[in-house]
């Protein structure tokens, strides 16, 4: 991103296809979660995968139980695919990672969740112009 451009990612992250696979089957218990995600920017549609599991504990309280059931962390990327005021955008790739806290069952739709994302946008590198 070029200093003093706004935040082309602020927006929403939607995940529609959450899927769990859980130590022996039980719900509250942990293990590895994975999806695809539509990224609804202010200016941009960013869309991809994402993944993670449990990892050593990043919020308070700091002695996280390895089976807690209220976090999740994790790896997405993705590329974007439409640019509003920026097309050199179009085809770029977002990573990034996620550390998640919801509060109540991932059963539920409507459960709140919390956290942060962190990310950037990767563009390809355009062939220097010959001098003329």
């Amino acid at each position: 991103m070029r200093l003093g451009q706004a935040r082309p990612l602020d927006g929403r992250l939607q995940v529609c296809d959450l899927t769990h696979a859980l130590a022996d089957g039980a719900f509250d218990r942990r293990g590895f979660h994975g999806g695809n995600f539509t990224w609804l920017g202010q200016r941009l549609v960013a869309t991809g995968t994402l993944s993670g599991t449990h990892r050593k504990p990043v919020f308070d309280p700091a002695c996280q139980r390895c089976d807690e059931p209220t976090f999740m962390e994790g790896r997405f990327c993705g590329v974007i695919r439409r640019a509003a005021t920026d097309p050199a955008l179009v085809g770029c790739q977002v990573f990034g990672t996620y550390r998640l806290r919801f509060d109540g069952s991932l059963r539920e739709p409507s459960t709140p969740i919390r956290g942060v994302l962190q990310g950037l946008i990767v563009c390809e590198c355009q062939p220097a112009q010959p001098p003329a």
